[in-house]
């Protein structure tokens, strides 16, 4: 098992080198037409000791100031997997949110040496099917964040598929709002700190064309916030997300 473990340090290293990761979405919620979504959340520890993980609850349009951390450990070179990992592990219920995880050392300080991967799905039981259907959501390093201008392009919202669009304000202390451009249109979205939020785009006019959406911030801090979108098909529930980048355009 140690053999993999080293083969996987040498051929990924950047995949595994971070302390601090966010994952901009996860859950253990009702839907509508009988479905139950579920984050399956792995964490894997590729080191030669145990780390400690503090993990922070950012809740869906209000702030998550104040709410207590939880806090695991996961043993060297082993990892830990959870297929309701929202319900069982952050004890949230019927919630969406988005979840922080800071590598730390024993006395509670940010850990630079800690070697982790942590990876979702967010997942359901297919109604009336034996079945489930399910989208990768990973969580994302916080050093690969920056940008005021971010874009999303891989997604699609037409009459097939219904396309959601997320923002995490990962600030501590900012109330802050974005601007979401799609088609002609411009919906803001504003966030107390520590919180996340999700809306529903409208479909555009013309929805053969290639479809941009694009995410200004508000000239605050570039590292503290992050963008997703999430396109999901209306008949089957066969869904993908994509993370907004940085890119620059008028």
């Amino acid at each position: 098992m140690r053999s993999f473990f080293l083969a996987v340090l040498i051929a990924f290293p950047s995949l595994v080198s971070a302390q601090q990761y966010i994952l901009p979405a996860a859950g253990s919620v009702q839907g509508g037409n009988g479905t139950y979504f579920r984050s399956d959340v792995s964490i894997w520890n590729f080191r030669d000791e145990s780390q400690r993980i503090v993990m922070r609850w950012l809740p869906q349009a209000t702030s998550g100031v104040g709410l207590p951390t939880v806090e695991l450990t996961v043993g060297a070179f082993s990892g830990i997997q959870d297929e309701d990992f929202v319900a069982n592990v952050m004890h949230r219920t019927g919630s969406l949110g988005a979840i922080l995880f800071t590598a730390v050392r024993i006395d509670g300080t940010p850990d630079p040496n800690a070697r982790l991967t942590i990876q979702s799905r967010i997942w359901t039981p297919q109604p009336n099917t034996l079945g489930f259907t399910s989208q990768s959501f990973d969580a994302i390093r916080v050093t690969q964040i920056a940008g005021d201008r971010r874009a999303l392009t891989n997604q699609r919202n037409d009459f097939r598929y219904r396309m959601n669009v997320g923002i995490v304000n990962f600030d501590t202390q900012a109330t802050r709002t974005w601007q979401i451009l799609h088609a002609s249109e411009t919906t803001p979205m504003t966030l107390p700190p520590m919180s996340m939020h999700l809306i529903t785009l409208p479909r555009p006019p013309n929805s053969s064309d290639p479809f941009l959406v694009k995410i200004l911030g508000d000239g605050g801090s570039q590292f503290n916030w992050v963008g997703f979108g999430s396109s999901v098909d209306n008949v089957s529930g066969d869904a993908w997300s994509s993370m907004a980048y940085s890119a620059t355009f008028p």
